[in-house]
Formats: C-alpha cells, structure tokens, sequence
C-alpha cells in the first residue's frame, strides 16, 4: 500500500501547482482595475494565499495521511527510485511555486526583492511541510532527495531573477502516452487524465534557453529556444521491474535524454490580454518539435514530432 500513496501525493503536487498558478494568471488580466482598488489586492491575495495553503496541507493531511500508522520523525532514502524522475518533478514542481507566488504578490503591490523572498519562503515551506507529514509517517519517511530537488527548484527560479531579473533557463514539461499503464493502472493511472500525473514513463522534463541571451550566437531568433530533456522508460516499479504477466514480461530500464527546439512565448509581443493570460497558462509546457532522442537501447534517434 505505501507504493500507490506515494504516487498520489506526487499528483497531489501537480494539481495545486496548476491551482495556484490559475488563479494568478487570471490575477494578471486584470491589470485595468480603478487605483482605489489595487490597495485591496495584497490583503486578499494574503489571505486568499494563505487559505489555499492551510486548506490544501489539511486536506492533504485528513485524505492521505491520517488513516496510517505515524512514528517518530525519520528519514528514508528514495534516491534510486524512478532514475530520479521523482525529482525532477519536484525540482519543477517547486520552480513553478515560487514563480506564480513571486508574480502574484508583485501583481498585489509588494515591490520586487520582496515579492520575490515571499514566493521563494512560499514554496519552500509548502514542500517542506509536505515532507514533514512524510516523515512522521511509518510508511515512508523525510526525504532528503526530495528537499534537495525542491531546494534547487527555488533556487534556479530565485538565483536567475537575482542575476538578471528574468528567467533565462526555463524549465518546461512534456507527456506522451506509452504501454506501461495497463500493467499497472493503480500506480501509472488508468486514463490520459491519471497517467499524465502518474506515468514517469511519459514524462520529460526540459531545460529551454536561448543562445543569443547568453551572447552565444547573434543572429537567432529571440523566441527560438534550445531545449534538453530529461526522461525514463521500460520502469514497472520504483528500483527493478517486476513481473507484470502471466508471461514474465519485462521491460529494459534506461534514461533517456533529448535535443530539441521549443518556443518561448514570453518572448513574442502579446498586447491582448487573453495573449497574456494563454501564454502564463501554457508557458511550462514544452511546444512539440523535432528531437534527437538519445538512449542506451536505440542510440541516437530522429523524432520528427516529439512532446
């Protein structure tokens, strides 16, 4: 049983950083309010911040946690779980937390620096509240992976705004459907909906940054990015595969790593509002494009059309 929870508070993760960063893209649209108005935006978004937080944590806490056994607080080791897989996401997971929350408390009024340390606080204390639930919990534990995966998701989002007030390695995210859930639908999710969240097989995460930003190049595209994935495929379980039927069927586990190109919206002019809230909605997610896919199985692979 601890396996399949496990996964469900990864999910869990990934829904309310799309909750969170809903509500400040609509937030953004709105930036035509009369000046009287504007003052209430930083006691709102306080509270409305701060009772998203408490209700989603206890929430969390009375659905997954409560009905199972707790202990003294403890730590176990999950590094090889997933070919880190599971970091990754926290890693983006915590990128993204700090970037709506930074926006969302400069869009309410508070200056710069510290809309920034609020956003950064914001989504480091979320995590770690998260595994700290973890760690009194007899079925798993504190995971010090996780906090290091969460700690340089801040601080890649924080450090670059520190460095050059703007993000110019971009973390993105991609899915494509593969034939691992139906061996195991409890853990990989039965469904399009479920295995986007659940599947690590599907998963890539990728790294998008622009040659002529880092005077690289100087005639590119300003909107054109390169961007370097990370994935994995061929797991049916966290550290070896097991059997999945009748047949003994196993699958090869490896990392996988990708070149591609992608598009950085936040690069193109957007002087309609609904430009704006659609590019805030959609900007961490990879755009399709042709890949070199690079693996221990196939080699090196041309995808003319890979998300």
């Amino acid at each position: 049983m601890q396996f399949p929870i496990y996964r469900k508070r990864i999910q869990f993760q990934k829904i309310l950083t799309l909750l969170v960063a809903f509500t400040s893209f609509v937030a953004s649209a709105n930036d035509s309010i009369p000046a009287r108005e504007k003052s209430l935006r930083l006691p709102l978004t306080i509270g409305g911040s701060s009772a998203i937080a408490g209700t989603t944590l206890s929430g969390l806490y009375f659905l997954w946690y409560a009905d199972y056994p707790k202990s003294s607080m403890h730590s176990f080791n999950d590094w090889d779980d997933y070919f880190q897989m599971d970091k990754a996401g926290h890693t983006m997971t915590t990128y993204s937390i700090a970037q709506v929350c930074h926006k969302t408390y400069h869009w309410a009024g508070l200056e710069d620096r510290k809309s920034l340390l609020v956003g950064t606080a914001m989504a480091m204390g979320f995590q770690t509240a998260i595994e700290v639930m973890d760690g009194f919990s007899a079925g798993w534990g504190f995971s010090w992976g996780d906090m290091g995966a969460n700690t340089l998701g801040a601080g890649l989002y924080t450090g670059q705004h520190l460095l050059w007030q703007e993000q110019r390695l971009r973390l993105k995210f991609s899915f494509t459907r593969t034939i691992y859930p139906p061996y195991r639908p409890d853990v990989f999710g039965n469904g399009w909906r479920e295995e986007i969240l659940k599947d690590y097989n599907g998963q890539t995460y990728w790294l998008s940054w622009n040659p002529r930003e880092f005077n690289l190049v100087q005639r590119w595209p300003k909107w054109l990015d390169v961007s370097f994935g990370y994935g994995a495929s061929g797991m049916t379980g966290g550290r070896e595969n097991i059997p999945t039927t009748p047949d003994d069927v196993r699958f090869v586990r490896q990392r996988q790593y990708y070149v591609s190109f992608d598009i950085d919206l936040y690069d193109l002019p957007a002087k309609r509002a609904w430009f704006r809230v659609f590019r805030s909605a959609v900007g961490y997610i990879k755009i399709p494009a042709p890949t070199l896919l690079i693996n221990q199985r196939t080699g090196v692979e041309f995808l003319p059309f890979y998300f």
